[in-house]
């Protein structure tokens, strides 16, 4: 059984130096195999790219996000096939057509978080939801909560806007020194595509301090 080697493309996210810790640039490949993703879940951020490597002849495979975000073509069976995704923030549940479904058998996750930086001035902050060059969905439902816990909130609904400033003449709220703030974002497939969206993202927390 031949194997390639893969490789982890790699996009600097131009963040500012408030990004939260752990926050990584790229996203680990994911190889396809015999009814198997490898690995299975994979993070990054908005903005990163995914690659899916063929690496056995054997068996065909697709990839297809459950929603149809993305969708690789048909099943095939060429090793030296890949498929490459640019990420906007979210959730996404993939599976093989012919090996998975939603949810069971050869399925995985790609999980996308926004970035958080400091705005230009003041205790506003930037969040970046998606990439000019992202290509998992074309709308966007942004979410924030003051604090860490409580309801989510909405901020931003069917916004076609890949960043803004959280704060901004006091939208969605009054920024204020010290307190956290969290935000989630969804995709989804354009703004009138009802029910075709990724889950939400992992959350991503800011503090400003004056």
């Amino acid at each position: 059984m031949r194997k390639r080697t893969l490789l982890t493309l790699v996009i600097v996210v131009a963040v500012g130096a408030a990004v939260m810790p752990g926050a990584q640039a790229g996203i680990p490949g994911v190889g396809i195999d015999d009814n198997v993703f490898t690995p299975s879940s994979v993070s990054g951020v908005a903005g990163d790219t995914l690659t899916w490597d063929w690496l056995t002849p054997a068996r065909q495979h697709n990839v297809r996000q459950n929603k149809t975000l993305f969708l690789s073509g048909s099943p095939t069976s060429d090793d030296n096939a890949t498929f490459s995704r640019v990420f906007s923030a979210g959730t996404f549940a993939y599976y093989c057509e012919v090996h998975g479904g939603p949810g069971s058998g050869m399925d995985g996750t790609v999980k996308v978080r926004p970035t958080v930086a400091e705005a230009p001035a003041g205790l506003p902050f930037t969040v970046t939801w998606a990439s000019p060059s992202s290509n998992t969905g074309a709308a966007f439902d942004v979410e924030y909560r003051v604090g860490t816990s409580g309801d989510w909130l909405p901020w931003k609904t069917d916004t076609t806007e890949l960043s803004d400033v959280f704060g901004d003449a006091s939208d969605p709220v009054t920024v204020q020194s010290g307190v956290t703030y969290q935000v989630r974002v969804r995709s989804q497939k354009s703004v009138t595509a009802t029910g075709k969206t990724s889950k939400f993202s992992p959350k991503v927390s800011f503090t400003p301090s004056a």
